[in-house]
């Protein structure tokens, strides 16, 4: 279950917050809704990347939920990426059918394969409205709710060797 919480902390972000730029700060690097590959330590600091790609390529385990201020400005569950003078709260951007394991620190995210032990398994992605619900009822017996309620999504994780 130590997979689970690293996607734990990758939860819920604040919507809609702004940056306050320095004008020496360059441009961000990302949107809000853009998926990135990097390897991202603990206190956000890139040990690999980030690299813009696109949110269906399996090995982009991260989407831009905001660009804020400050890392306190990310939910208690959110991942955070601080660049450039930019910080960007992350959630998992994870594929159906794809598996993913997380570092022995707890501290990345990656796809993997399925039959390597503590990977885990997106069953289901609800996004918009049909993540709405309670995300506990809208899991199968077995899937675990992993929701991003400001984010309007919920997947449902499996062990990935089932």
């Amino acid at each position: 279950m130590r997979v689970l919480a690293v996607l734990t902390a990758a939860g819920a972000a604040l919507a809609g917050a702004a940056v306050v730029a320095n004008p020496e700060t360059p441009d961000p690097l990302f949107a809000e809704g853009d998926c990135i590959q990097a390897a991202i330590g603990v206190s956000g600091e890139v040990t690999d990347g980030p690299r813009l790609a696109s949110c269906e390529d399996p090995s982009a385990v991260y989407e831009v939920a905001a660009l804020v201020a400050g890392p306190a400005e990310c939910g208690d569950q959110d991942s955070h990426l601080s660049v450039e003078g930019h910080t960007y709260c992350l959630m998992a951007n994870l594929l159906p059918d794809e598996c993913y394991l997380g570092s022995t620190d707890g501290t990345e995210l990656a796809p993997a394969s399925c039959d390597v032990d503590r990977t885990i398994r997106a069953a289901q992605r609800f996004d918009g409205d049909e993540a709405d619900g309670e995300a506990a009822t809208m899991c199968a017996d077995g899937e675990v709710p992993l929701a991003y309620r400001e984010h309007a999504r919920t997947y449902c994780i499996v062990d990935g060797r089932t």
